[in-house]
């Protein structure tokens, strides 16, 4: 996966991100390797990580977390330990009312 072919686009939608999901331990998560990511996952992480709006993607049985810098903001200061954790933990006050 090549996450951040950013030509033409404006540095703030993106490269912090794009550098925190190449550089993340995926294999250490239930999502696994990147490598071995579907190409849906692929695809959906693309769009997001691109997207200028706070974009949250979470995936598998897990619930595991993959977000863009917008979304950075949101957290603040669960930021960046949320990355590649499962949204229970991030949101536990909130966990009983977001969707499953």
């Amino acid at each position: 996966m090549d996450f951040g072919k950013d030509e033409g686009r404006p540095p703030e939608h993106g490269p912090m991100m794009m550098e925190r999901v190449r550089a993340h331990d995926w294999a250490a998560s239930s999502v696994g390797a990147m490598a071995d990511w579907p190409q849906s996952l692929c695809t959906a992480v693309d769009i997001m990580l691109h997207a200028g709006q706070a974009m949250c993607l979470i995936w598998g049985a897990d619930r595991i977390q993959i977000y863009n810098d917008e979304y950075a903001r949101i957290l603040g200061d669960r930021h960046p330990a949320a990355l590649g954790r499962p949204a229970s933990e991030t949101w536990p006050e909130r966990w009983d009312v977001l969707p499953r």
